[in-house]
């Protein structure tokens, strides 16, 4: 898994290079359109709601998603995700809103954002459903033409209510530690 996860980083980070090529001309400035993200990122499970502080390794993600501007500098964002986290991998889609802050006269932005997510196990015999709730810090550096890497700090609680036929571990607190490249 974490063969994979640097795999997924090096990718990232060759598509940064192409991206930020083609435009270093252009004036830094605010984005007003739509903005697709791409996130990898490694799961650390803290708790589990049913035996309390439970840490270890509990997955990892592959992100991929667009935000728009909204009012009062708000950024509304809506995102597919593939990944693995404490029962098995899942397929989910996360919608929230997000703030950036610029940090001074600087390249460097903080985004926290809040994300409700809704899913589904991949299963067998049946898929599980899955919720979620998610809290994320991002730190981005801004290249020229507005695009930029970033890290993301968060954390997320979730759950497979289906999954309580199986095992009373069916709900997780995650720390969430990745990158990710903004378009």
């Amino acid at each position: 898994m974490v063969k994979k996860l640097c795999h997924i980083i090096l990718l990232l980070g060759m598509a940064a290079l192409v991206h930020a090529q083609q435009d270093t001309t252009a004036p830094m400035q605010v984005q007003q359109g739509i903005t697709v993200e791409v996130q990898a990122w490694a799961n650390v499970r803290l708790a589990t709601l049913h035996s309390g502080w439970d840490l270890g390794r509990n997955g990892a993600v592959l992100s991929v998603g667009v935000d728009k501007p909204l009012k009062k500098g708000f950024r509304g964002m809506l995102t597919g995700e593939v990944g693995a986290a404490g029962i098995g991998n899942y397929l989910a889609w996360k919608a929230g809103v997000s703030i950036p802050f610029q940090l001074g006269s600087s390249r460097w932005a903080f985004t926290p954002g809040l994300s409700l997510l809704q899913g589904m196990t991949l299963a067998r015999p049946d898929l599980i459903y899955m919720w979620g709730f998610d809290q994320a810090n991002a730190i981005d550096f801004k290249l020229k033409n507005s695009s930029g890497p970033g890290f993301v700090l968060g954390f997320r609680l979730y759950g497979f209510p289906g999954y309580r036929e199986y095992s009373k571990v069916n709900s997780f607190v995650d720390l969430r530690l990745g990158v990710r490249y903004t378009f």
